[in-house]
């Protein structure tokens, strides 16, 4: 009787069950890392959630209209789980909306408003001159007293800063507490 070599079905579960163990060790890696070139599709939250607070305004197009659109909507159209998200691949702060027909329309380019947002930089003001005798006076202002200069900053705050230094500007409004920011709109910090 002629001989076969057959691999003995042990080898053979061994062999599957080592290629899967390798295979599931390295799914994490693989996922992380797609999930990482996802993420660098969307835009920062922290920035389209900056362009809220200061109240500005973008320019953005539905059924080929341009449309302008103002703070919290930013937020939408760049958050990939809303229904209002739109596949833009940078947000750019400018100026004015003027210099907004220079940009591809893959880039969201977002302004600040003259008004709404001046009025946010003066509630900005009136926060970092509080004093320790305000923290006290104010049960919901309670943090450490701070200066503009602790975040590469000096009087006044304009719109070169709000555009051009917006992560010092952003770092400045993370240091308020929530009341603070909640009423920096109204720049009625008082």
């Amino acid at each position: 009787m002629k001989k076969t070599s057959a691999v003995h079905p042990a080898i053979i579960l061994i062999s599957v069950l080592v290629i899967l163990a390798i295979f599931l060790f390295a799914l994490p890696y693989i996922s992380c890392n797609k999930s990482a070139d996802e993420r660098e599709r969307f835009i920062s939250s922290e920035k389209a959630w900056y362009a809220n607070w200061m109240r500005f305004m973008a320019q953005i197009e539905r059924d080929g209209i341009p449309r302008i659109i103002i703070d919290s909507s930013i937020v939408e159209v760049t958050n990939p789980y809303s229904d209002a998200f739109l596949p833009y691949t940078e947000l750019i702060f400018i100026y004015n909306n003027e210099d907004v027909i220079e940009y591809p329309d893959y880039i969201l380019v977002a302004w600040p408003d003259e008004t709404r947002t001046e009025r946010v930089i003066e509630g900005i003001h009136k926060a970092v001159n509080r004093t320790e005798e305000d923290m006290e006076r104010w049960s919901m202002f309670k943090r450490a007293v701070i200066t503009l200069e602790e975040f590469g900053l000096s009087y006044p705050i304009t719109f070169y800063d709000v555009v051009d230094q917006w992560e010092k500007v952003n770092n400045l409004i993370n240091a308020l507490t929530i009341e603070e920011r909640v009423l920096l709109e109204y720049g009625n910090m008082d």
